[in-house]
């Protein structure tokens, strides 16, 4: 039996210096978004992904593997040279785990060139709108977005009720 650490892997449970961007494609509304992930554009992001990867597989050439997997299908980083495998392996095959968070990121009131919500996940400079999402949150959670989620949105539930109970 062969294994693989993946032809596509993914940074889970992995904090990147991700500077991506949505913007608007056209004025069209229909129009999709121009998203860039801006992923393995800090040089941090791509060394600890290069170590992830060595240590994986210095783990599953351990004795205790040998009667399971016979042959490794990627690139070492070890013997490939580094340029290579970053461009190759890491920024070539490496994607996000479509748990995205931060893309609306909240921060204080008073930081108006800093995120997009305010604590009350109100969008700055904009009147009657929130956002109710896991793109509020900041910094990525080292586990599944769901649990966030869910405290995010009963947050709004609370915020909403109290915007409208005195009008």
């Amino acid at each position: 039996m062969s294994f693989s650490l993946s032809q596509r892997f993914q940074a889970t449970d992995y904090d990147l210096h991700v500077g991506g961007s949505v913007t608007l494609r056209s004025s069209n509304p229909f129009d999709p978004p121009v998203i860039d992930l801006g992923l393995f554009t800090h040089p941090f992001d791509v060394e600890a992904l290069r170590i992830g990867v060595s240590r994986a597989i210095r783990f599953f050439r351990a004795p205790a593997w040998s009667e399971y997997l016979t042959a490794l299908f990627t690139p070492d980083p070890d013997t490939t040279p580094r340029e290579v495998f970053d461009e190759a392996y890491i920024r070539g095959t490496g994607g996000s785990g479509s748990h995205s968070t931060g893309t609306a990121a909240m921060s204080a009131r008073d930081k108006l060139t800093e995120g997009v919500v305010d604590p009350d996940l109100k969008v700055k400079g904009v009147k009657g709108l929130r956002i109710v999402d896991a793109s509020v949150i900041p910094l990525i959670p080292t586990a599944h977005t769901q649990a966030p989620v869910y405290i995010v949105a009963e947050r709004a539930v609370e915020f909403i009720r109290e915007a409208y109970r005195f009008k």
